[in-house]
């Protein structure tokens, strides 16, 4: 039970963090690619940012559950080359093996894994793996 409520902090907790980013994308922009990232003060790749997020956060997903520090990039900009991310889940796994989007039906794949990350956003902190899944919209 307290693994349970652990998980779901957390995940209420990363919820909150993807809304915020969700609603805070320019209107002319897209958002083209997210990446997990691993580190205290690991920066983002050249044109992603960190995530957003409000006071009462400070951007790491692992955030008050002493895992890993794990950080969620983002990177807009117009459509290109890249079809825009238009839905974005959640996977959990017993294993590292398990890690991938085939709990959903269609074009899904897994966010990039940037420096130090192996994509599991509770990476450290105990519990199941957690893996981030996103869909491209393929008629923008």
């Amino acid at each position: 039970a307290l693994v349970q409520e652990c998980f779901r902090s957390r995940l209420m907790a990363f919820l909150h963090i993807f809304l915020a980013l969700s609603f805070s994308a320019p209107v002319a922009g897209y958002i083209l690619n997210l990446a997990v990232i691993e580190g205290e003060h690991t920066a983002c790749s050249p044109n992603y940012y960190k995530v957003k997020h409000d006071d009462g956060l400070n951007g790491d997903l692992n955030e008050g559950a002493s895992g890993n520090y794990i950080w969620l990039c983002v990177q807009e900009g117009q459509q290109d080359d890249v079809d825009p991310i238009s839905e974005v889940a959640v996977t959990a796994s017993s294993s590292q093996t398990g890690r991938n989007c085939s709990a959903f039906s269609g074009e899904w794949s897994l966010v990039e894994q940037g420096y130090d990350s192996n994509g599991d956003l509770n990476h450290g902190a105990g519990g199941k793996h957690i893996y981030m899944c996103i869909k491209r919209d393929k008629n923008k």
